[in-house]
């Protein structure tokens, strides 16, 4: 379970990658404060190493005590997040379920963002470059996509961790 939590702190740090063509921008703008209303995901997580039965673990998460605020400004284009929410994160492994709530400080790393149709790319602080995909900004609400395949190597081990979710946010 720790491996999971490393791995998606990570997710969350690095904002994403997204999945999706550059479409025609959506109406409405990104360009203000908002108000995550609710964050949704799913994936698989799976662990092989010699010797060894690769385990696989799907796992779903829910966003809870949503306390969380995401600026997007222009001119310079920039990010910032402030505010928690809280993950309920349900894992099943090899037959096994567990639930626990997980605590996140921020949205990502602030940093600067452009646009290129339904295409957010972000680049945090640290230099990561990501993409985030607008699927929809309807009036006062935005919802985005995201998605990411992460492969990291311990020893002999190797684990490889699919994600896909959205966010959904409010215009304040």
């Amino acid at each position: 379970m720790k491996l999971f939590q490393i791995f998606f702190f990570a997710i969350l740090l690095t904002a994403f990658t997204a999945c999706g063509d550059d479409e025609a921008a959506p109406d409405g703008s990104i360009v203000g404060d908002w108000d995550v209303t609710a964050i949704d995901y799913g994936g698989t997580s799976t662990t092989s190493g010699p010797g060894f039965p690769t385990i696989t673990s799907t796992f779903t998460g829910t966003g809870v005590d949503m306390n969380l605020m995401v600026s997007f400004s222009e001119d310079p284009n920039v990010y910032t997040s402030s505010g928690s929410y809280g993950v309920e994160l349900t894992t099943e492994t090899q037959g096994q379920s567990s639930t626990d709530t997980v605590t996140i400080s921020g949205f990502a790393d602030d940093g600067e963002w452009s646009q290129n149709g339904s295409t957010i790319m972000v680049t945090a602080s640290n230099g990561e470059t990501s993409e985030i995909t607008i699927i929809s900004i309807d009036g006062d609400e935005m919802i985005l996509e995201f998605g990411d395949v992460t492969t990291t190597q311990s020893g002999d081990f190797t684990s490889t961790s699919e994600v896909m979710g959205t966010y959904t946010f409010q215009r304040q």
